[in-house]
Formats: C-alpha cells, sequence, structure tokens
C-alpha cells in the first residue's frame, strides 16, 4: 500500500535521486574485479577479472597514457578484504565508474585481514592525490565498506587554493559501517573522518548509509563527512547517518557554499551540522602554512532529525584578533553569512535508499524498512506495486519473486486476485493475502474467494 507524508504546506519530504548503471560509450574501457580474481590477469574481461583496485589503478594509468576514455570498474559480488590503495590515476575529461555489477548485492570492501580477524587490519581504504586543479571524475557507486580507521578522502593541496584543488567526484548509494579506530588494530591513534574532501570541490554524496561510526577514545573528533580547506561548493543529499557520537558533517577551514538538503541524522553526534577553523592564538594544533578561516555561505535546509529537542547545528564564531588574511569580507554571494538555515525539523520518519532495476531512489517513509518508488510514494514492507514488490526497503520485480519466502516477520506471501497481485506477511505458507491485508488459511477464504495455495479462486 502506498503512502507519503508531507510535513507543512511548503516542506515536502520526498526527494528522488535516479542513476542509470546502463549509459556507457562505445569507447569505455571496462575493467573486471573479483573476490577470485587473479591480479596477473588483464581484467578486461568476468572470466580474467583481477582481484585488487591497487591493480585496477595500474591498468587505469596505462590506458590513459595511451589512449584516454572513460573507464568502468566492475566489481563481482562478494567480499573484498584486506584492500587499500592510494589512487593518481585521473582525467579531466573521463570519468571513472567504481561499482557493484549488482545495486541490490552490493560489493563489500572490508579491511581487516580474512572473515576471522576482530578488527581492522587496514587504517585507509581509498585516498585519491589530486592536487593539480582539475576535476578527477571519481564516482563510487553501490560499494558496502566496512572496517577501516577512515574510508575515503578526496585529497587535494590545502595550501594552494587556486591550482591545488581537485573536483567532480561522486558517493553514490554507499553503505560506510563499523567506521573508526573502535574497529581498527591500532586504537590508540584517533580517526577524523569517514569521507573527507581537502581543497576538494563540486563532489555530490547521495543515498548513502553511515552507521557505527565511532572512535576508540576522542570520539568527538570523527565524523562521517569532514570538509575542510578550502572545499568548496559540494552538495550532501539524501543520506542517513546513525548511531555516531561525534558530529556527522563538519565544515572546516574556508570551505564555502556548501549544500546540506535531505538527509536523516539519528543518534549522531551533539550537532547534526559544525563548523570550526583552527585558530593559532589557541591551539598549538595549527599546522597550516597560513592561517584557517572561517567558512561562509553554505546552505542546510529540509533536513530530518530523529530524536527530541531542536535540531542543532554550531558555527563558531569569528574571532576577534588582529589576522589581516580573515578579517576579509564574505565570498561573493555569500550575503555575509555563515551558515543560512530552513525548513530542518524533528521527525519520527526515516530517510530510506531504495534500489529499483539497478536505479537509486530515497524519500522520506514511516519505516526503514519501506521503499521508495519512481514516482516519490512509500511502499511498506512486503507490499508494492503492480510490477514491483517491497523486501527491506529494495524492490525485487513480482515475476522474478519466489513466493512464499520465509523471513523473521512470518512469510512473505504472494496472491492473485483477478489478474493483479496482492502481497505481504503471513504466519503459514500456503496462506492467501487479501487486498485488506488480511491473511487466510489454505482452502478458507471469503464468502465470493477460495484460497488455494496461496492464490485466490473465485467461488
Amino acid at each position: 500500500m502506498g503512502c507519503s507524508k508531507i510535513f507543512g504546506s511548503t516542506f515536502v519530504l520526498i526527494f528522488l535521486l535516479t542513476f542509470s548503471f546502463h549509459s556507457f560509450s562505445s569507447s569505455t574501457l571496462n575493467i573486471y574485479l573479483s573476490p577470485k580474481g587473479v591480479d596477473t590477469q588483464d581484467g578486461l574481461s568476468a572470466a580474467k577479472a583481477v582481484l585488487t583496485l591497487k591493480r585496477a589503478h595500474e591498468l587505469v594509468a596505462a590506458h590513459f597514457k595511451k589512449s584516454p576514455s572513460n573507464v568502468n570498474i566492475q566489481l563481482a559480488p562478494g567480499v573484498y578484504y584486506n584492500q587499500t590503495v592510494t589512487w593518481t590515476a585521473t582525467h579531466p575529461l573521463y570519468q571513472i565508474r567504481i561499482y557493484s555489477t549488482s545495486a541490490t548485492n552490493k560489493a563489500v570492501f572490508d579491511g581487516r585481514s580474512s572473515s576471522t580477524a576482530s578488527l581492522a587490519n587496514q587504517r585507509s581504504f581509498f585516498i585519491l592525490k589530486g592536487t593539480n586543479g582539475k576535476a578527477t571524475n571519481l564516482s563510487f557507486e553501490y560499494l558496502a565498506i566496512r572496517y577501516y580507521a577512515e574510508a575515503i578522502s578526496f585529497n587535494g593541496n590545502r595550501d594552494d587554493e587556486k591550482a591545488g584543488f581537485n573536483s567532480n567526484n561522486k558517493i553514490l548509494y554507499c553503505l560506510f559501517d563499523k567506521i573508526g579506530s573502535k574497529y581498527h588494530v591500532d586504537k590508540s591513534l584517533p580517526a577524523y573522518a569517514v569521507v573527507r574532501f581537502v581543497n576538494s570541490r563540486k563532489n555530490e554524496v547521495k543515498g548513502n548509509v553511515f552507521s557505527n561510526v565511532e572512535n576508540y577514545s576522542r570520539p568527538e573528533l570523527l565524523h562521517s563527512v569532514y570538509v575542510a580547506h578550502l572545499s568548496h561548493e559540494n552538495t550532501f543529499e539524501g543520506n542517513s547517518f546513525r548511531k555516531q557520537p561525534g558530529d556527522p558533517l563538519r565544515i572546516r577551514d574556508y570551505s564555502n557554499f556548501n549544500v546540506i538538503t535531505k538527509n536523516e541524522f539519528d543518534s549522531a553526534g551533539a550537532y547534526a551540522y559544525s563548523e570550526w577553523y583552527c585558530e593559532a592564538s589557541e591551539s598549538s594544533d595549527c599546522t597550516k602554512k597560513v592561517p584557517e578561516c572561517p567558512s561562509w555561505g553554505s546552505k542546510m535546509y529540509s533536513n530530518v532529525y530523529r530524536g527530541s529537542g531542536l535540531f542543532h547545528y554550531y558555527v563558531r564564531p569569528n574571532f576577534q584578533n588582529s589576522n589581516s588574511a580573515c578579517k576579509t569580507k564574505a565570498p561573493a554571494n555569500a550575503d555575509n553569512r555563515r551558515l543560512r538555515t530552513s525548513s530542518n525539523v524533528t521527525t519520527n520518519e526515516y530517510v530510506v535508499q531504495s534500489i529499483q532495476s539497478n536505479k537509486g531512489y530515497y524519500g522520506v517513509c514511516p519505516s526503514r524498512g519501506h521503499c521508495v518508488s519512481a514516482s516519490g510514494s512509500c511502499y511498506m514492507d512486503g507490499g508494492g506495486t503492480a510490477n514491483h514488490i517491497c523486501i527491506n526497503s529494495n524492490w525485487t520485480l513480482r515475476s522474478e519473486f519466489k513466493a512464499p519466502l520465509k523471513t523473521s516477520k512470518g512469510y512473505l506471501v504472494q496472491s492473485l486476485l483477478n489478474s493483479r497481485y496482492i502481497s505481504g506477511y503471513c504466519p503459514r505458507s500456503t496462506d492467501c493475502i487479501s487486498t485488506g491485508g488480511v491473511c487466510y488459511v489454505n482452502a478458507g477464504g471469503t464468502a465470493n474467494h477460495l484460497c488455494q495455495n496461496n492464490n485466490w479462486k473465485s467461488r
């Protein structure tokens, strides 16, 4: 059954992001990875897949030197253990997509040495070094990343505002879980970011889930997204930040015009958003060559906060010393505002991310198990449309659904009534479900219809 909810006359909490998996150009280089891959192979087919992103990086670097084009790094389902890579092979005109071949069966990068290890062995999963002031065009799509101290860093040159940045990267519909020093073998060194931007601009972080983000000590130092040192015009939309004691979003040091919208903050931090900069007169930890400065012109609107109290944000006041580097006015178009906020609300609903036919959608629904459709409606777990059934927030084609499916909620059954499928949870595998959601035993039924092994027959 479809349901959607509206908060107020101007605040509609249904949001979509669609993304197609199948928009490849004819010149695209395809590189295949598999947990069973071998790095001595060429990686140009699924049968000759490589194992590591390090090997994929070598192949991409060689390709860009010879005949550059778009690159697709296709990840077969499964778990990739103990991987880390520092990435430098990029091209300002071509995109590098790193993505799971199945959006609902995400490839998992696990920083442990094996499945029997209890803690992460690798500190970081992926570090981009892009410092030449050009677009780097990396895209991470439908991955699961777990058991690292930190996950992804987009590193520009923090001391070169004009020519030291990277830009135009994306993180879409990924799951980050168990990230921080709590999950790493070296608990003495705190982690600072799940996803970090340093002089990195015009990036998109959309439809992701960040959960169990925690340091062993100093939990306030770790942020799901850390936007630092001249990182301008980034967009954070439709993400879910859960179970983390640190502030999920931290903006630092003249990182301007960032947009934070349609995200969910659940049991996360003292502040959903916090802005900070290191002031040398107050701290000996400031190591940048030039003074750090306040950030300007960011917007935070139409987000949801699960919990009691007000929606929280923190902006560090302008300091009042004689530092001329930071006494300049706000940048053009900032309207002399450090942060603009509107329509952020406290709610009992959730931002839900759903996959349908390898496309991602998100919206605000009453339950995490709901699915969001292409039209923006929320559907109950076990319900659905004429062509799709909702199973724990993701869509499955009714024609491919193997009913009945045994779950912790009972059996998910699918009943045919007058050429229309109805679905829902019932206590018995042979039950039929009615349009009102009532379960009937096999050989039972209503005045007009008889239940026969999940399907309805006219009496």
